[in-house]
């Protein structure tokens, strides 16, 4: 098991053994998602605080414009449980070969809720991780009553190095290969 862990951070541990348990869930997510004008199947995982799993699929409408995206789902989930903390989002969509990322709607929600060290892994509906990337990264200026929250003028806030060192080593194992 490999705990990321950065004093910086605060109390923020991501395990990523979790990580195949939430692309399992947001899996299941997705074959429940409500595409019938995209076909486009969307499931979303959100760990929190708690220790629970918070689950959503994307719920389209013939009005594009109120769909739901997955990772709402999720949050709202979350948010009507009574949990407002949370530790990682998985993203599982689009087809075997590319996967997706949160539209901007979905980040400046995530942003609401979610700390910009917020681990983000996006995959392919078969499971396969194209990104492992923060909240801060996704969106690096977002929107709050506080004021904005900068990834690139706060990098200890957004990451403190940790998804950079894992990308890094993920693209030293390719050269090697």
């Amino acid at each position: 098991m490999i705990v990321l862990k950065d004093d910086r951070v605060g109390d923020v541990r991501v395990m990523l053994e979790k990580t195949q348990a939430l692309i399992v869930a947001a899996q299941q997510a997705a074959t429940r998602a409500y595409c019938p004008y995209s076909h486009y199947r969307v499931g979303a995982a959100l760990l929190g605080s708690d220790g629970k799993v918070y689950t959503g699929c994307n719920v389209e409408n013939v009005s594009y414009g109120l769909t739901l995206c997955a990772e709402r789902s999720a949050v709202f989930n979350a948010v009507g449980a009574g949990v407002q903390d949370f530790q990682a989002l998985v993203l599982v969509a689009g087809t075997v070969a590319a996967s997706a990322t949160p539209c901007g709607a979905c980040r400046q929600v995530l942003a609401e809720f979610c700390r910009p060290g917020l681990l983000v892994v996006c995959a392919t509906l078969d499971g396969s991780i194209t990104l492992r990337t923060t909240l801060g990264e996704l969106l690096p200026n977002s929107f709050s009553m506080k004021g904005t929250v900068s990834a690139s003028l706060e990098p200890a806030a957004r990451t403190s190095g940790i998804v950079d060192e894992l990308m890094d080593n993920s693209r030293d194992d390719a050269k090697d290969a």
